[in-house]
């Protein structure tokens, strides 16, 4: 005798699937580069000023790059095939600004044929926006500010394999902190540093920037002058593709719009859950 569907089971997975999803998709998430992290290092500034994330870098095929300007922060290397897409964007005439750690810079700058070495992280205890680490430096090319976070400074080759233009310098007051405790010692380089450097690529240009942030949360608010300018009109794009191999923070970021959870995707996950609850129903049979 086949008993009625019971409700209460069908309640309790529904219950269980949309409670899943709102804590996917309310609980904050403390990642550095990550357009819905609030924090310090995050994008979420950046990503509700009208930007687009790509998930896979290979939708920079889709995109006009002389138009385009394409933020890539990074705390995990590229791999040959992103690292390849962008230097095509840029070799069509695309913008790259590129930060992050020291690692992801020496690769992508080895990856353009220019083999730099790191001399130390910079401190300026004189023009700062409150901590050494986060330095006020000076583009020379837009005659300009700029605040960012936790610079290094990097040895390129004397003769290098592009055109490579150091636009961007610390205060004569910053130093290489080349001992690795935060203190100026004497001996240590004292005087400006140059931390950012126009490279041409093709009918492009990568701008890389060796500090940890430019366009992230703890900085951006200093530096809205200076990206409006470096920007010129061009359309933001945000790498986010190393976020898509984590299920959990890719369904997050798909939940989620530039205002907000995104209707359509709750709409979406709403009709998944009442499948899976007619499914489940119509399933329970009596002894």
């Amino acid at each position: 005798m086949r008993r009625e569907p019971s409700p209460i089971l069908a309640y309790s997975v529904l219950l269980g699937l949309l409670t899943a999803l709102s804590l996917i998709a309310v609980l904050p998430t403390n990642l550095d580069y990550y357009v819905l992290d609030t924090g310090d290092h995050g994008y979420s500034t950046l990503y509700h000023e009208s930007s687009l994330t790509l998930y896979s870098l290979k939708e920079l095929e889709k995109h006009q790059a002389e138009s385009a300007l394409l933020v890539v922060g990074r705390d995990r290397l590229l791999d040959k095939g992103e690292l390849d897409y962008v230097i095509n964007f840029s070799e069509k005439g695309g913008l790259a600004i590129v930060f992050g750690t020291p690692e992801v810079i020496l690769q992508v700058l080895k990856t353009l044929g220019l083999d730099a070495e790191l001399e130390g992280y910079v401190y300026d205890p004189v023009f700062n926006a409150g901590d050494s680490r986060i330095v006020v430096a000076w583009d020379t090319r837009l005659n300009t500010t700029l605040v960012i976070d936790t610079p290094f400074a990097l040895r390129l080759p004397s003769t290098p394999a592009l055109a490579v233009h150091p636009i961007v310098y610390t205060s004569n007051f910053s130093f290489i902190d080349e001992h690795g405790d935060g203190l100026y010692t004497v001996g240590e380089y004292l005087g400006e540093v140059p931390v950012g450097f126009e490279i041409e690529v093709g009918r492009g240009f990568m701008l890389i920037v060796s500090a940890k942030g430019v366009l992230t949360n703890r900085v951006l608010e200093f530096n809205r002058d200076w990206f409006s300018a470096v920007r010129a009109g061009r359309s933001i794009l945000i790498d986010q593709s190393w976020v898509r191999p984590n299920l959990l923070l890719y369904m997050k970021s798909l939940l989620h719009g530039q205002h907000g959870i995104s209707p359509f995707y709750l709409a979406f996950i709403t009709l998944i859950a009442t499948v899976a609850i007619i499914y489940v129903a119509r399933t329970v049979y009596a002894e």
